[in-house]
């Protein structure tokens, strides 16, 4: 097969994607273990189709999440002078990498993987987290002709499960095993699930979307209720009431708050600023926080480590900033709830079902003035009343004891803008160009962030492009004040060719789009743009001495 006849267009094309998931007593452990098999084989129909032969698996150690990835196996399959040559992936080319304080990821490259190869690799994946099961995602980015999930679970638990982009499987077959076995010392029957899909259609990425997660076609599950052997049953989180008493109750976010309220005093005189106007006090404790405490680049819902271990390395995750900041929020009686959140990239939250792991993220919710403002202490460079872009995703979870149920909307409303204005000029071949670009809101925070008011980060960007920048020209301002637009101006030349007498300027140069980012016929997603936006392009032509225009552009209307 040189080309997958449903989708001629496809680089690759999973042939069979199957996990096997069962649950096994360790006596080493004395704990029940998850265990999982997964078996993928994909063919390759061009070039393009190579990275799918670049396997990453992730996996996660911590105190409460301890996995582990082993017996991996893979090979590639060529046909060559009519035989088939196997090439086996060889163990010490698998690797593990860290991409997060407790996140990890197995990775490895099949061998010998060309146009038309058939590569396939399996390995196991053990688990003894029991409150959710990884998701099964029977899509993916190119078509899968056959996927198939099989779980066997111990009486002892029951699980919810939740299919997303589907209405039904292909296949569904859900049973109790007639035989028992052993636990340890307890014997129970294995309640089986068996899922398949047939023919699923690549799911093509687009701009402008929240997250892949929030359409693709997966299955969720999450531990619903416990049954014990010695007698009686455990719901577990079975409503959002439990769920917000779970992390306000439970020592996940009360006592951190307690522990910061208590070290606070050394850090900023809430007293003093009890004084202050609401609005100067919200500022002042926001600005400390963002200005003496880094993110350090990990989202989580929970908490990392003791907040003296901030104060200690000034750096956290996003609940530990965030935590210690609705602490000296409400220390200086500004009141202050946290809001339990999904990032865009994570997806978005079903908000018929209380599932923990929808979460990934925690902000602040505070009431200044009698107004609520939603607000984050990981960015520095965005105003006090504004969410990072991350953040911007449908709503959230308002975490406060006694209340109702609340979710809050997390929009963006205020329009961002970014204005170039160029100003051209022509003399001895050479067009010469005065850029003057201002920008607000969003755009301005991504480029405080990325050049840090440093003119040789601006510059060494501005020489990757197609022109000669004169870098003495190079200015940045309002770096540190982000009520006022951020501008950046310099210059620069570009030799240009006069044509019979003609000299031909593209006025925009790079500026502009110059690619659709719509490019699918039929896109089944919404567009989501995260924040409402507006751009704008001017240029002034300065019409050298002895040259008339010959011709402008239509105007639109």
């Amino acid at each position: 097969m040189n080309r997958y006849p449903a989708d001629t267009n496809a680089e690759a094309v999973v042939l069979s994607n199957v996990r096997k998931i069962d649950f096994q007593y360790s006596d080493k452990d004395n704990d029940i273990v998850i265990i999982s098999q997964t078996t993928t084989r994909i063919k390759i129909l061009t070039d393009a189709g190579l990275e799918y032969a670049k396997v990453s698996i992730p996996y996660i150690t911590s105190e409460n999440v301890n996995e582990n990835v082993y017996n991996v196996r893979g090979a590639t399959y060529n046909l060559e002078n009519g035989e088939i040559v196997t090439t086996k992936l060889n163990s010490k080319e698998v690797y593990t990498e860290q991409d997060g304080p407790n996140s990890y990821e197995a990775k490895f490259a099949l061998p010998n993987v060309k146009k038309g190869s058939v590569i396939e690799y399996r390995y196991k994946k053990n688990s003894y987290y029991k409150f959710f099961l990884d998701p099964w995602y029977f899509q993916q980015q190119i078509p899968v002709v056959y996927s198939e999930l099989i779980v066997k679970v111990p009486a002892l638990y029951e699980y919810s499960w939740l299919l997303q982009g589907a209405r039904k499987f292909g296949y569904y077959d859900g049973h109790v095993e007639r035989t028992e076995h052993f636990y340890g010392s307890y014997k129970f029957k294995d309640v089986v699930y068996d899922m398949a899909m047939y023919d699923v259609p690549a799911f093509r990425k687009e701009k402008y979307i929240t997250s892949v997660g929030d359409y693709i076609m997966k299955i969720d599950f999450q531990l619903s209720k416990i049954n014990y052997p010695t007698g009686g049953t455990e719901e577990v989180i079975s409503t959002w009431d439990k769920l917000i008493n779970k992390f306000l109750t439970r020592g996940l976010y009360g006592k951190y708050i307690k522990q910061s309220k208590r070290l606070s005093d050394k850090l900023i005189d809430t007293k003093a600023l009890a004084k202050e106007p609401e609005a100067v006090r919200f500022d002042k404790i926001m600005d400390f926080v963002k200005s003496n405490y880094t993110w350090n680049q990990y989202n989580s819902k929970f908490t990392s480590e003791d907040p003296s271990e901030l104060i200690k390395k000034g750096t956290g995750n996003s609940t530990d900033l965030n935590l210690f900041a609705i602490a000296l929020l409400e220390k200086a009686g500004i009141e202050a709830y946290p809001v339990l959140i999904s990032t865009r990239k994570h997806g978005k939250i079903k908000y018929n079902y209380p599932y923990v792991q929808f979460f990934n993220y925690m902000i602040i919710l505070a009431r200044v003035n009698g107004n609520y403002i939603l607000t984050d202490a990981t960015n520095p460079y965005l105003l006090n009343n504004r969410l990072p872009e991350r953040c911007i995703n449908d709503k959230g979870l308002i975490l406060k004891e006694g209340s109702k149920v609340q979710w809050v909307n997390l929009v963006g409303e205020i329009p961002s803008e970014s204005m170039y204005s160029n100003t051209i000029s022509y003399a001895n071949r050479k067009l010469h160009v005065d850029v003057n670009l201002m920008e607000t809101e969003y755009f301005a925070a991504d480029d405080r962030d990325e050049y840090k008011g440093q003119k040789d980060l601006l510059i060494k960007d501005l020489d990757s492009k197609k022109y000669s920048l004169i870098d003495s020209s190079v200015v940045i301002l309002n770096q540190k004040n982000k009520k006022l637009p951020y501008v950046q101006k310099y210059a620069y030349n570009i030799d240009t060719d006069v044509v019979m007498g003609k000299i031909y300027i593209s006025p925009f140069f790079d500026q502009v789009i110059s690619v659709n980012p719509f490019k699918l016929d039929n896109r089944t997603y919404p567009i989501d743009m995260i924040f409402p936006r507006k751009e704008g392009f001017k240029t002034i032509i300065n019409i050298p001495k002895g040259y008339t225009v010959d011709y402008l552009p239509e105007n639109m209307s």
